[in-house]
């Protein structure tokens, strides 16, 4: 698991300074009616076969993410729904015994999916709004473990630790992704339309 941090976080290193080195004129972006990222690569390549390419590719990876994604969520509507956790947990918990998968579970989670990214027709900020307080309310898991481990350290209290230890850096670095977590808190706080006061 470390490693894959730290060498997803160099190729996405590696990758952001390309696109810095390559982005256009920002009013550029703005202007322009196409996706930012179409025109980025548009710009960057000068090429239409490779722009087509390049997003074929990241709309791949996607679906492709998108499917692990539908999976790991069914599972656990599956798992909640088992407790009683759901209304109709008994539709939820129904298991296919051909394919031996959740599938009304699936079913459900994919319908959800379709509904939140109707949104995006009918208001794109509304859709904007769902997606920025669904991150944070991602970035929130986050920060619970390194906060509690922060809480819990200056009382000197004798922690049960796993296999996997920060040993001195520990605090340094639930200080420094605490930090980050609420950065993010704000940044994605800001509205995507910054309008004049009149």
């Amino acid at each position: 698991m470390v490693w894959a941090v730290v060498i997803n976080g160099a190729m996405g290193f590696v990758w952001v300074i390309t696109l810095l080195y390559v982005l256009p004129n920002f009013t550029t972006i703005l202007d322009s009616n196409d996706a930012p990222l179409i025109v980025i690569l548009s710009s960057a390549f000068k090429s239409l076969g490779a722009t087509i390419f390049i997003i074929v590719l990241v709309i791949y990876i996607g679906m492709v993410a998108s499917v692990g994604l539908t999976a790991s969520s069914s599972r656990m509507m599956w798992a909640f729904a088992r407790d009683a956790g759901f209304p109709f947990h008994q539709f939820l918990t129904h298991v296919n015994p051909r394919w031996e998968v959740p599938v009304n579970a699936i079913g459900v989670v994919v319908i959800l999916q379709i509904l939140i990214g109707a949104i995006y027709f009918g208001d794109a900020t509304a859709f904007q709004a769902i997606v920025s307080v669904a991150t944070i309310a991602l970035l929130f898991t986050y920060l619970i473990p390194p906060a509690l481990m922060l809480f819990y350290a200056r009382r000197n209290l004798t922690i049960e630790y796993g296999p996997f230890k920060l040993g001195r850096f520990g605090i340094f670095l639930n200080v420094i992704s605490s930090g980050f977590t609420f950065l993010f808190f704000v940044l994605l706080s800001f509205p995507t339309v910054i309008q004049a006061l009149s």
